[in-house]
């Protein structure tokens, strides 16, 4: 007697293969990551040994320091302060809207498209950050801060060329970035008796 022999049909491995790659694409388009959260900063060029040499002592009227502990408190000269209310403060200090003996000192710059303008050119906003600072909170101060900038520029914006900073050209851009120029400098605070 003859025995037949079953044949197993081959599996076709090109299907298996697009199957995965459609399963991979699914999953790439369909997942997605908070991407809203960040901090877009031009770094500043490495400091040159003759420029910290160079470098003055920031004057205590040109100094803002805000303070974030552990828990997540800010604080202005010691006090506790509220998130809220830090873009009006960091406004009134970047600006010096009344040339106050006790905010950054004025003074006059010439700046192409915009001609002589007054600016407080040497002011500071020092950010101290306690390592246990949830990045939440420090991103929430920063982008106060930011946010006070932005509306500086705007408004000046408005003023000097009638139209909001996002409609100038690229030179009246700059112009109003030269009388606005970010100051902020940010360091971590550590626990008493140093880092652990």
């Amino acid at each position: 007697m003859t025995r037949f022999k079953r044949e197993i049909p081959q599996i076709n491995s090109g299907a298996s293969a697009d199957i995965a790659f459609l399963l991979l694409t699914f999953f790439l388009i369909t997942s997605s990551f908070d991407s809203k959260t960040g901090i877009y900063r031009k770094m500043n060029p490495p400091v040159v040994e003759n420029v910290l040499k160079k470098r003055m002592d920031i004057q205590q009227r040109n100094l803002l320091t805000l303070t974030i502990d552990a828990n997540d408190r800010i604080a202005f000269e010691n006090e506790e302060f509220p998130l809220q209310d830090i873009r009006a403060l960091s406004k009134t200090f970047i600006s010096n809207p009344d040339n106050s003996d006790f905010l950054p000192e004025k003074e006059p710059l010439d700046i192409p498209e915009i001609g002589s303008f007054a600016v407080t050119s040497k002011h500071v906003i020092s950010l101290h950050v306690d390592p246990e600072t949830t990045y939440q909170t420090y991103l929430s101060v920063l982008s106060e801060i930011t946010a006070a900038y932005n509306e500086l520029r705007n408004e000046t914006a408005n003023r000097l060329f009638q139209r909001p900073f996002a409609r100038l050209t690229p030179e009246q851009k700059e112009a109003i970035r030269t009388a606005f120029p970010y100051h902020i400098s940010e360091t971590e605070t550590l626990n008493e008796g140093g880092a652990q």
